[in-house]
């Protein structure tokens, strides 16, 4: 699989100017911080699965974390090679949006096989509340596969800025926060075809980010009393 490597020094130099514009923009715009990048582990593959509100997300994840983080992207942009090097400089990998099954798996688990970053939205969709809803196995299987921590991520704000229903952004405060990693013993790792363990693990992830949108952390800058959900 193609991954433009920071040895390419267009590659890096491109990632770092759009990394750094990025950061630029949304901290103008939205006011956008982020909490918690501690719990992403510095090396080794980590799976970053976050509710997925708004056109923003892939972008506010990638902007935020000093890793790469690797994204789902439709392959069809792939075809035009200038397209291409940026799309992968920034850590994308193509996808048929046709045919998303065992081809897909395959990229996904090569991926964290290599030691990156790999980002997921368990809802496979963006969400008709801004929350998880309806999370698919896919994630904490290929964790457990894998044995790859999983780092739930909750992003707070974006439903308001951009939701599916709207084809323009409007300004406003988000946070991304990153929570403590959900680490799998060699016991558990064995249950990547148990149902009922997955929809558990599932019910976690879903717990942990809902619960921070619903009782948002308190932003830098802000009085001292705790936010409340919008």
């Amino acid at each position: 699989m193609p991954f433009v490597s920071f040895d390419n020094p267009i590659a890096r130099l491109f990632y770092l100017s759009i990394k750094g514009l990025g950061n630029l923009l949304y901290g103008m715009g939205f006011s956008a911080q982020v909490i918690g990048e501690r719990h992403i582990p510095e090396s080794g593959p980590v799976i970053i699965a976050s509710n997925h509100p708004s056109f923003l997300d892939p972008v506010l994840i990638g902007i935020k974390v000093r890793r790469r983080v690797r994204f789902m992207a439709w392959d069809l942009i792939f075809r035009i090679p200038v397209i291409a090097f940026m799309a992968e400089s920034l850590g994308a990998f193509p996808v048929s949006m046709k045919k998303m099954g065992k081809d897909t798996l395959a990229k996904t688990l090569e991926i964290l096989s290599g030691g990156h970053v790999l980002g997921i939205f368990p809802d496979g969709k963006r969400t008709d509340s801004g929350k998880m809803e309806n999370l698919k196995p896919g994630a904490v299987r290929m964790a457990l596969t894998v044995g790859a921590p999983i780092v739930p991520c909750s992003i707070i704000g974006a439903f308001k800025a951009w939701p599916k229903t709207r084809l323009w952004c409007q300004t406003g405060e988000i946070t991304v926060v990153f929570h403590p990693p959900i680490v799998f013993s060699e016991e558990e790792k064995k249950h990547k075809r148990d149902q009922e363990f997955i929809e558990e693990i599932n019910g976690r992830i879903k717990n942990i980010v809902n619960t921070s949108i619903d009782s948002p952390p308190v932003r830098r800058g802000a009085p001292l009393t705790r936010a409340r959900s919008r």
